[in-house]
């Protein structure tokens, strides 16, 4: 996986750049950060 961390406000957001086969776990990704994007603990567990 590949991350870019940019600022939202004043929070730090890891934001994952999909490869162009894995576009629809991409859709799926992106649902759950609109849910967990103030879990820094997520986006560090996905990052591993």
């Amino acid at each position: 996986m590949m991350w870019e961390k940019f600022m939202c406000g004043e929070n730090k957001v890891y934001m994952y750049i999909p490869q162009d086969q894995e576009f629809i776990n991409w859709i799926s990704f992106r649902k759950l950060v609109i849910k967990t994007k103030k879990n820094q603990k997520t986006f560090a567990e996905y990052s591993k």
